[in-house]
């Protein structure tokens, strides 16, 4: 535990003559304390893959972290599937957010093939060797489209020569995917 005190900000000015310059002094002094000082800046992590909001392959998620204090020690990623309105807790599906531990090395990684095409919210968040655990921001919103489109020429027939120039197109195109 950390008390700290701090002198009020003091400001200081000369005569008014347009080109002053306000003087501010801040001072914070941290107090003893009988179990010594700990740091208490929360440790940072971004997912920097995937870094669209659409894509069509994905097979891992992966990104870096950061302590002011100390070093990451962890880094959990939850992940929420829209279409089926469940956390994924490293093995399958469920109604309450988990988090599953990512492999930290320089920066951090996690394998994961989303089942399904869709809508996914991923977050991240880091621990470092102070106990300290960063406050998760929203994440990133991903759409996840591995359904390939069908295409279908219906005009000009298959097999048919035509003698008009240019000869008329036509079709019919469907995207079952996100």
């Amino acid at each position: 535990d950390n008390a700290y005190s701090a002198m009020d900000t003091v400001m200081s000015y000369g005569p008014l003559t347009g080109v002053d310059t306000p003087t501010f002094t801040c001072t914070i002094t941290p107090t003893p304390t009988s179990t010594g000082t700990q740091c208490v800046l929360l440790p940072v992590s971004t997912i920097t893959y995937p870094g669209t909001a659409f894509t069509n392959s994905a097979s891992y998620i992966s990104g870096t972290a950061f302590a002011a204090c100390g070093t990451i020690t962890q880094v959990d990623v939850s992940i929420y599937s829209a279409p089926l309105g469940q956390y994924w807790n490293g093995l399958t599906w469920q109604a309450v957010q988990f988090w599953v531990p990512a492999t930290v090395a320089t920066g951090w990684i996690y394998n994961f093939t989303p089942p399904s095409d869709g809508q996914y919210t991923i977050r991240s968040r880091a621990h470092d060797s102070s106990g300290n655990i960063e406050i998760p921001g929203a994440g990133i919103m991903l759409n996840y489209d591995h359904t390939v489109p069908l295409s279908v020429i219906t005009s000009p027939s298959n097999n048919v020569y035509y003698n008009t120039i240019p000869p008329n197109f036509a079709g019919t195109a469907a995207d079952t995917g996100s």
